[in-house]
């Protein structure tokens, strides 16, 4: 069943929508290579003018059968791409997700009787903006997003500060011991804390995103 969810987050910094569909020609579409999923959807049309049932593709050494509705949708998907200009794709198969701002051009792959698995919209398009975060009834104001390595004196600041800062134990425990932290994160209280933290790790801060209570936009 398809899932109805909120944007809390701009997609790739730029994205407000998104819509997951489960097609087994998702593959075709990897890297937006529309030349080549045409190539591939030429061979497989070839084979349903010539009643040659079931559709093969071929992968490697093995050969993947493909269904006339999974078919029949990923035309309609290259069509719908090649009129396009900006968006983008992400392939996990046998999903592809479909990112967009534009809501009439999402809304129409939603309805288009696909497989369709999910899909995103945010709920205020006006407040949502880069490096923000919607987030209900959460007592911080900012996510730190660190880079490789932090000094590891910041985790005595941070022992003596719980009530400033939430931070996970594997990160803490990967600052303390001069580990690699890329991809760890933690949040803190206010903009004063903010340009404290700033002064202390500056160089080791990979992305800072504001967070935006729900509850102080529904006001």
């Amino acid at each position: 069943m398809k899932k109805s969810l909120e944007t809390t987050k701009l997609f790739y910094d730029r994205y407000l929508y998104k819509v997951s569909v489960k097609n087994s020609l998702s593959s075709i579409f990897r890297d937006k290579n529309l030349s080549f999923a045409k190539h591939e959807l030429g061979k497989l049309q070839y084979q349903h003018d010539n009643e040659n049932y079931p559709l093969n593709l071929v992968k490697g050494l093995r050969q993947v059968h493909i269904s006339y509705e999974d078919f029949f949708h990923a035309k309609f998907l290259l069509n719908e791409f090649e009129k396009q200009s900006d968006y983008k794709l992400r392939v996990e198969y046998p999903t592809i997700r479909i990112y967009s701002n534009d809501e009439i051009w999402i809304s129409k792959l939603e309805n288009a009787s696909m497989d369709v698995i999910d899909i995103y919209r945010p709920k205020n398009i006006n407040v949502l903006t880069k490096n923000t975060i919607l987030i209900d009834d959460f007592p911080y104001e900012f996510k730190i997003t660190l880079r490789d390595r932090v000094d590891p004196m910041f985790a005595n600041w941070v022992k003596v500060n719980r009530d400033k800062i939430k931070i996970g134990d594997k990160a803490l425990e990967c600052v303390e011991t001069n580990g690699y932290c890329r991809g760890f994160y933690f949040f803190i209280k206010n903009e004063k804390i903010l340009q404290l933290v700033n002064l202390m790790i500056n160089g080791s801060i990979a992305r800072i995103d504001k967070i935006i209570s729900n509850a102080v936009i529904d006001k």
